[in-house]
């Protein structure tokens, strides 16, 4: 709209008159445009100043293009000519500005970066059960959030320089085609709506997302690795959530091809405690269990003489014990059957939870355990067969025949003492005054009187050791006797006396057990390592009988060659420092001899230190008696003095009953 009279009259009065200058305006009002005519005849210089003054003649003064205005006239004052500019003003629309409100949520969510981490680990309302109170369940098309729409506007104006309102229809409204998913959520303007059925939780942007759970309670069934058993697991029900039906659970196990061994009964009541209430975390309950294969017997080997080196005595119907039918020294002929294979047995087929079915295993068979000496039989691969004459023996690992020596008699004048490397088996007695050396086993059929027996490994007597006091027995291995009376019995293993001891020293590395039911043990000194187990302790007639746990023997003897060696050592320094004392002017002088004494005794001095500390630590292991014991099995009388390590106990009254003697707090406790 013009904008007024003396306006338009002053700026007629700056019009050039070499041109003709008039405006044309769109009909919108938002744009104006210059158009020039040259007056024939006339010149002149167009400045923007004539372009302005026929602008504002004609109203227009808002937008004006300055800088298109000098452009324009530097054009016509090259070339004058008719001529119509771009739009040189314009003017100024108007329009809304549209600001995002306040996003307001209307669910529980969460959004603690811990909580948010979980859920999205998550896959079963349980998973995340413990975070319950700070969330909610949200279905498809629930509502998460919305947000509120500020629409405050600008006044634009036309090339006049009258206002231009905004036209505000649609603004702030849904508008079709905004439509958006994203993150399991669906966003229509200012709206988000669940697309899933889980739980809603908010990141750094701050919008609100879903992630899917399944809310109801889970059924899973898990087979064993080999198939012979099958789980089930119910995850508790979420919010909504769905419990579990016998119906489900029976798909489950088809879909899992669980066919065989379903345990009905513990299906129900399963389903049944779950439903009742415990079902705050998951459970799980084995609901099929196929049969396994049964295993059959190993293969063995069944020997065809005796193997132990500790045989265990016949006891008697009145209580005594005897070795009558035992032996440790068996001779063979060549092509005796020593030992024989009896092969594997096969087992029981089984059934797996699918309804496969699963072999039966043999058992695992054996090897015979041939040594020196010995062969598979040719007419028989199952058995073993003496390749030489021989006296057979068994190690633990092989079967083995060596060379033996059997006296078919008595050790008298007729055969002298008997010295010889390997076992000895003497089916008659040891006479007394004749010694027995061997180094292997010594079986006696008969009696052993006043002798010394010396052997290597172990000693067998079916009757009993007695005399004057003068015999010894000496053996590095186990000792076995029907009875002793009046000697002395020296093992590096076990003491096994079938009867009874009477007077007599028995000394074991490991342990000694004596069966005698009415007389076990009768004066002398019984004594061993580990353990101690008999019958009876002493007599009614209150002789003086010594029961002792004493220090290994071995590590003992250890000790005291320790002690000797440091001894030694002791007088060597000793020898060392009086050579130094009454060394001539002349060799005292030489500093390298000197010095090589010097070091020969610190040399010394470091091995007494080093002896010194072996023998503090084997002394703390020779005196441990944490594992000994003494075990009387029927009664102990007065006059018996029971030792363990340092410590004694005197019977004064009877002990009646089984009783267990241990060292508890360095005192002797009966048990």
């Amino acid at each position: 709209m013009p904008n007024g009279i003396s306006t338009a009259s002053k700026a007629a009065r700056n019009l050039p008159d070499f041109v003709e200058i008039s405006v044309r305006v769109a009909t919108d009002r938002m744009s104006a445009y210059i158009c020039l005519c040259p007056i024939a005849g006339a010149k002149g210089t167009l400045t923007t100043s004539h372009l302005r003054a026929a602008l504002e003649r004609d109203g227009v003064t808002r937008g004006i293009d300055a800088g298109a205005l000098k452009i324009f006239a530097d054009d016509y004052n090259r070339s004058p000519r008719e001529i119509e500019t771009l739009p040189i003003a314009r003017g100024k629309p108007a329009a809304p500005i549209v600001k995002s409100g306040t996003l307001k949520i209307a669910v529980r969510y969460l959004s603690a970066p811990a909580d948010v981490a979980r859920l999205l680990d998550s896959k079963y309302f349980w998973q995340v059960a413990p975070l319950a109170a700070k969330f909610q369940r949200v279905d498809r098309g629930t509502i998460l959030a919305k947000r509120t729409v500020e629409a405050p506007h600008l006044l634009g104006h036309d090339v006049f320089g009258a206002p231009v309102m905004p036209n505000f229809k649609g603004a702030g409204e849904a508008k079709s085609g905004s439509i958006l998913q994203q993150d399991n959520v669906i966003t229509e303007d200012n709206a988000y709506t669940a697309a899933v059925t889980g739980i809603a939780y908010v990141d750094k942007d701050g919008a609100p997302k879903v992630h899917p759970i399944i809310f109801d309670a889970m059924v899973e069934v898990t087979l064993s690795p080999d198939h012979i058993s099958a789980e089930l697991t119910l995850s508790p029900p979420g919010e909504r959530g769905g419990m579990p039906s016998e119906c489900s659970v029976r798909d489950q196990l088809k879909h899992a091809n669980v066919l065989f061994g379903i345990d009905e009964e513990a299906v129900r009541d399963f389903l049944a405690r779950f439903a009742a209430g415990n079902n705050s975390t998951p459970q799980t309950c084995v609901i099929a269990r196929g049969i396994s294969p049964v295993k059959g017997e190993d293969g063995r080997v069944e020997f065809c003489f005796n193997t132990e080196s500790v045989p265990t005595p016949h006891m008697n119907p009145d209580g005594s014990a005897d070795y009558k039918d035992i032996s440790i020294v068996n001779p063979v002929e060549a092509g005796t059957l020593l030992a024989k294979l009896i092969p594997p047995s096969k087992g029981k087929s089984g059934k797996d939870v699918t309804g496969s079915i699963l072999p039966a295993l043999y058992g695992t068979r054996a090897t015979l355990p041939a040594g020196a000496n010995t062969i598979v039989s040719p007419e028989d691969p199952t058995a073993l067969i003496a390749a030489t004459k021989g006296i057979v023996g068994f190690d633990g690992n092989s079967v083995s025949v060596s060379d033996g020596y059997i006296i078919e008699g008595d050790v008298d004048y007729s055969t002298g003492n008997v010295r010889y490397d390997g076992s000895v088996g003497v089916n008659g007695d040891v006479k007394s005054g004749f010694n027995v050396q061997c180094g292997g086993n010594l079986q006696v059929n008969g009696s052993i009187e006043d002798c010394i027996v010396t052997v290597k490994d172990h000693v067998l007597c079916q009757h009993g050791f007695v005399g004057t006091g003068k015999g010894i027995i000496n053996a590095a291995g186990n000792v076995n006797l029907v009875y002793v009376k009046n000697q002395t019995v020296i093992a590096g293993g076990t003491v096994n006396i079938a009867q009874e001891s009477i007077n007599s020293n028995i000394t074991a590395r490991k342990s000694i057990k004596i069966h005698g039911r009415n007389i076990s043990v009768i004066g002398g000194i019984i004594a061993a390592h580990e353990s101690i187990i008999i019958k009876t302790a002493g007599n009614i007639s209150g002789v003086r009988t010594l029961i002792q746990i004493v220090p290994d023997p071995e590590l003992a003897a250890q000790i005291d060659t320790m002690q000797t060696t440091n001894s030694l050592h002791k007088e060597n320094i000793k020898k060392l420092i009086t050579m130094l004392d009454t060394l001539p002017p002349a060799q005292k002088t030489d500093k390298d001899f000197v010095q090589k004494i010097k070091n020969t005794i610190t040399s010394i001095k470091h091995k007494i230190v080093g002896l010194d500390e072996e023998m503090r630590a084997l002394s703390i292991t020779m005196n441990n008696y944490d594992n000994s014991y003494i075990r009387i099995e029927r009664c102990a009388y007065p006059g018996t003095v029971f030792t363990i390590g340092q410590r004694n106990m005197v019977v004064r009254q009877m002990l009646n009953s089984a009783k267990t003697l241990k060292l508890v707090g360095q005192e002797i406790k009966v048990l």
